[in-house]
């Protein structure tokens, strides 16, 4: 409920978004107690076809709106494109209690987006445990 709220007030859910301030808004709060849930009994619990879903949102004056998720982002059929993930994985880098600088997140980027021609993945990986 208050991701789904979070939403629908701000269009988009970030981690700031979790925030020990941002989970007291006492506006998302009352939003998120208005919204209810209930998992089709048919959903698949793995894989991308766990994603799809429907959304409908009940206005005070009777509407409604709907929405079907049958392709979700980041599935085949929607990829996510890859300035988005990079921006989301420098975003929550630059989250790490390490503190990573701009010059090490964009070193992780770039050998991340070439690991087929990595010949040691795991200097990639003991370099994320102690930045």
């Amino acid at each position: 409920p208050f991701t789904v709220a979070v939403a629908l007030r701000r269009g988009t859910v970030t981690l700031d978004d979790f925030s020990p301030t941002a989970i007291k808004e006492e506006a998302t709060l009352d939003l998120a107690a208005r919204v209810s849930y209930s998992v089709r009994e048919s959903q698949p619990d793995k894989g991308v076809e766990a994603l799809r879903g429907s959304m409908t949102v009940h206005l005070r004056d009777g509407i409604q709106h709907r929405i079907e998720i049958e392709k979700p982002l980041g599935s085949e059929d929607r990829p996510i494109e890859d300035a988005m993930l990079i921006a989301k994985f420098r975003d929550c880098c630059r989250r790490a209690w390490s503190g990573p600088s701009d010059g090490v997140i964009k070193s992780w980027v770039e050998q991340t987006l070439c690991l087929e021609a990595c010949d040691n993945v795991g200097l990639l990986v003991r370099s994320l445990g102690t930045q």
